[in-house]
């Protein structure tokens, strides 16, 4: 009761999207599940390019340093979040960016449904049950912010559940 009471008052305090042009663009203070997609998308895409163009097989890589990659990176994400991915996925040799080889992160599945919670004012966390053969029984959960011009993705966590 205390669960279905709190829900209520998030969705009261916090409604899920809010339109205020003719074009038909949510405000900072409102994403719709469309949006959050696309968000979640552009961070998909945006990594897959980092790691093809940073593959030693690609001869078009134009990243000179780890600072350059995060830049690019900081716009699909946080600051914390793009340091901490070129941390874990790329090296820096003789002025050149490479991918470290390893299995990528866990991403969002465009096939499975999504909920979307508004958790602040400009914050909303988007939730994803993903089963795969790789990641079993995973829940994701990504928390959507708005940093000022656009919706970037601030965090990120994997909670594993039973099979």
């Amino acid at each position: 009761m205390k669960a279905l009471l709190l829900g209520v008052l998030t969705l009261s305090v916090f409604p899920l999207a809010s339109v205020d042009n003719s074009e038909g663009h949510s405000t900072e203070d409102a994403l719709t599940k469309s949006e959050a997609k696309q968000v979640l998308t552009d961070y998909e895409e945006a990594l897959k390019h980092a790691i093809e163009v940073t593959s030693d097989e690609n001869q078009n890589n134009d990243y000179h340093s780890i600072e350059e990659m995060e830049k690019y990176l900081q716009t699909y994400m946080s600051a914390d979040m793009a340091e901490a991915f070129t941390d874990r996925f790329f090296k820096e040799t003789n002025g050149k960016v490479t991918v470290i080889p390893q299995d990528g992160p866990v991403t969002f599945n465009h096939s499975d449904p999504i909920s979307l919670m508004q958790t602040e004012k400009e914050e909303f966390r988007v939730t994803q049950e993903q089963r795969s053969e790789l990641s079993c029984h995973v829940k994701m959960t990504f928390t959507l912010q708005f940093d000022g011009e656009d919706w970037i993705i601030q965090d990120m966590k994997t909670d594993r559940l039973r099979a």
